[in-house]
């Protein structure tokens, strides 16, 4: 007696073999794709700190963008997480004197990755940054501002 699922079956199995051998460049569709490299990844460093700034990614299902550090180049380990809507990250308690290197990538909804960005470095320092306003070109200088 012949089974009417197994015929069933048998008859299914042999069209897809007869699909895939007439066929055999056809692909399945692809899944969602990654989003792109996150691009503009500058660096500020401060005392004991790096201010990480970049242009914000397009994508709608954009989840968060994944920022790693590291005291060698091209040995970075995670260190945060950032959600879309600020495309800012900064990391303290960082020793000053010592170079850092950093990269982020961008990760949808899905759990996609971009590749990372090309390594960025900076190096914290105790000396603040000195910024002078030059209102009156008559003067030598107006005010300035001590800090970061």
């Amino acid at each position: 007696m012949i089974h009417p699922r197994r015929t069933l079956f048998a008859t299914v199995a042999l069209g897809m073999v007869l699909l895939l051998t007439a066929c055999p460049n056809v692909q399945p569709p692809p899944g969602n794709p990654p989003p792109a490299v996150p691009t503009g990844l500058a660096v500020q460093a401060g005392n004991g700190q790096v201010i990480l700034n970049w242009n914000a990614n397009g994508e709608s299902d954009l989840a968060k963008y994944n920022v790693y550090q590291g005291t060698v180049s091209g040995s970075l380990g995670k260190v945060g997480e950032v959600t879309t809507g600020s495309e800012s990250f900064t990391t303290g308690g960082l020793a000053n004197g010592t170079t850092y290197f950093f990269a982020i990538d961008a990760e949808d909804s899905e759990g996609n990755r971009s590749s990372r960005t090309a390594e960025v470095s900076a190096t914290p320092s105790a000396t603040a940054p000195v910024t002078c306003t030059f209102d009156d070109p008559a003067s030598t200088f107006d005010s300035c501002t001590f800090g970061p």
